[in-house]
């Protein structure tokens, strides 16, 4: 249940946001991460210290490094680390810290308009027109604030053998809002079983509706696998009896989302996929790997164990570019068998290879 409480926190960030008609834009956070030869060991057991401050703020900070460490405890177990506080094999030293500023931001406003003058003399009409630009430009000075935060990776002795910095500026103070999301750039770059299945409890039925307005309904959700925002689409309002003019209407969930308690499995998917595969065939992939059109569709994979159920799913869900491409909307969301989804691992793992011998060759500039 303590991975739903952290969908659910996520969930409710992007709920702020409230219902945007345009994609907003894709929160970016730097990151550096540097390691030595003794890498840590995929499955070890792990001690998660944090410890930071919020220098606008006076109060005391221990709820939110609790929370910090929740973030980093689910992340980490979904890579297969076991979280422990006595006999530990690594000791994860978590820093964060927020520092107000200002950004100053920049529009202009032009207005033309023209001015004409006309006289008569000796019966002929002669005039002058003057066209005029005028240029206002506005200067405006908000607050903002920088959040950086830090992991250092020790192994027993205390030596550090794996260190993340990342940061990043926002216009709210809460450093919680992106720490799961920077948390997953950082943690992608540690090695990962792929034993571990995330379980996510099912919807209720009967509140099928209530979740998908609350939490899904004109939300944008952010992915680390694409660089775009993700939607669902509108729920439909249709006739509970078609062929009966006067039948009340109903509220229906979109066509694309099928076995709709799935709903929070489905939402925990697109926030945290790593990698997205796209569309077009295995022939456009070979030729130009790097063609931006490829990506006007694209799909995510994922196993889970939804409630206790103790049967794995498959879950692919596939997306398309809105108009304007600066986003993506759900198509449909499908439980697949198990062929289906080695298959879609088997393009997946052809489309790194691909990528990956694409760049080995771009950057072999010697002989």
């Amino acid at each position: 249940m303590k991975v739903l409480n952290i969908i659910v926190f996520l969930i409710f960030g992007f709920l702020l946001n409230g219902c945007e008609t345009a994609p907003p834009v894709k929160p970016v956070s730097w990151v550096r991460t540097l390691n030595t030869n003794n890498q840590i060991k995929a499955g070890s057991r792990i001690f998660i210290n944090v410890i930071g401050d919020t220098i606008p703020l006076s109060g005391n900070e221990e709820l939110v490094r609790n929370m910090i460490t929740e973030y980093a405890a689910d992340l980490l177990s979904r890579r297969g680390y076991i979280i422990s506080k006595t006999d530990f094999d690594y000791k994860f030293n978590i820093s964060y810290l927020t520092n107000m500023g200002s950004r100053l931001s920049i529009n202009s406003e032009t207005t033309s308009y023209i001015s004409s003058r006309f006289s008569n003399s000796n019966m002929y009409l002669t005039g002058s027109s003057i066209f005029y630009n005028t240029t206002i430009i506005n200067i405006h000075e908000t607050s903002a604030f920088l959040h950086t935060m830090t992991v250092n990776i020790l192994d027993i002795n205390d030596n550090l053998i794996w260190t993340g910095d990342t940061a990043w500026e926002t216009s709210d103070l809460n450093i919680l809002l992106n720490a799961y999301m920077v948390f997953k750039n950082l943690f992608i770059n540690l090695p990962k079983t792929n034993n571990v299945l995330a379980n996510v409890p099912k919807v209720k039925e009967s509140r099928i509706i209530d979740y998908y307005m609350h939490y899904c309904h004109e939300k944008w959700f952010t992915p680390l696998a694409l660089p775009y925002n993700i939607r669902f689409e509108p729920l439909l309002r249709i006739k509970e009896n078609p062929n009966d003019q006067n039948s009340p209407l109903i509220t229906i969930l979109p066509y694309s989302i099928t076995e709709s308690q799935n709903l929070a499995a489905y939402v925990d998917l697109i926030i945290m996929s790593v990698f997205a595969l796209p569309g077009g065939s295995v022939d456009n992939w070979i030729n130009n790997p790097l063609d931006d059109k490829l990506w006007i569709e694209a799909s995510m994979g994922g196993r889970y164990i939804l409630g206790e159920n103790e049967v794995p799913i498959n879950i692919i869900i596939n997306l398309k570019k809105i108009s304007g491409g600066n986003g993506y909307v759900v198509t449909n969301c499908l439980v697949v068998n198990d062929d289906e989804y080695s298959k879609f691992l088997e393009n997946m793992v052809l489309w790194q290879n691909i990528i990956r011998t694409h760049y080995i060759e771009f950057y072999n500039f010697y002989e």
